[in-house]
């Protein structure tokens, strides 16, 4: 979901907005839109993403997009996801 949503906004300019197109984002990520739509109305999705948003805080992520990896390392901007790519090879 996160490299639909992704691809949606860096990749075509598109901010997902409303039930439908969160819902078409889902389904093109393989994930059944019903399910995803009730967590989103339950609350769980919401949860979910404040708990990412204080993790990402807590491993020094300032600004979007970041990426934490395993070990740590913390890569900030869509200019680094190739140092990413290249850290996320290494054994």
């Amino acid at each position: 979901m996160a490299e639909a949503i992704f691809r949606s906004v860096y990749g075509h300019g598109k901010v997902p907005h409303g039930d439908v197109e969160l819902g078409e984002l889902a389904s093109s990520a393989g994930l059944t839109s019903k399910v995803l739509m009730a967590k989103v109305r339950n609350g769980e999705a919401e949860a979910a993403h404040r708990a990412n948003i204080d993790a990402a805080f807590a491993a020094g992520a300032f600004g979007v997009p970041s990426f934490v990896t395993e070990d740590g390392e913390l890569f900030f901007g869509q200019d680094r996801i190739p140092l990413l790519v290249d850290h996320l090879k290494q054994p």
